[in-house]
């Protein structure tokens, strides 16, 4: 991501007409509960259907604090993954003309942690979000 913790609540969403509409892709909080909250109980379940929407709790902890890289793994688990050029559903379900990245809730540290700017003067720095997108590619299995 960059030199900010990863965010704590936060949406991976893309679009299949040039960015008039879209759809969620992936969810990402750091609670099943949240995931459940804002996303809905069946998004923190396992992937049963190609076009299944998931909220993964893995990427939104606090640690590390910089550089937490985010790997967004779109047809891992899905049940034609192996099968990728058979299926309809997935190959629309992995289709896009526009990827966008919607924050919902920043992860930062409590204010009691504060003190710590004293030693380590970096923490400040850590109440925004940095993106850096490295890579942004679809493979085929």
């Amino acid at each position: 991501m960059g030199n900010s913790p990863r965010p704590g609540l936060w949406t991976l969403e893309k679009s299949s007409d040039y960015g008039k509409t879209w759809s969620a892709w992936q969810h990402f909080s750091d609670t099943p509960a949240d995931c459940e909250t804002y996303f809905g109980k069946d998004t923190y379940k396992p992937i049963t259907k190609d076009d299944d929407v998931i909220c993964t709790t893995e990427y939104s902890k606090i640690v590390p604090l910089e550089n937490g890289e985010i790997p967004v793994m779109l047809l891992n688990d899905r049940p034609s993954a192996t099968n990728y050029f058979n299926s309809s559903v997935l190959q629309e379900w992995t289709r896009a003309t526009n990827v966008r990245i919607r924050l919902l809730r920043t992860k930062n540290l409590l204010g009691h942690l504060m003190s710590v700017a004293r030693q380590d003067p970096t923490v400040t720095r850590r109440y925004f979000i940095r993106l850096r997108i490295f890579q942004l590619r679809l493979l085929y299995v």
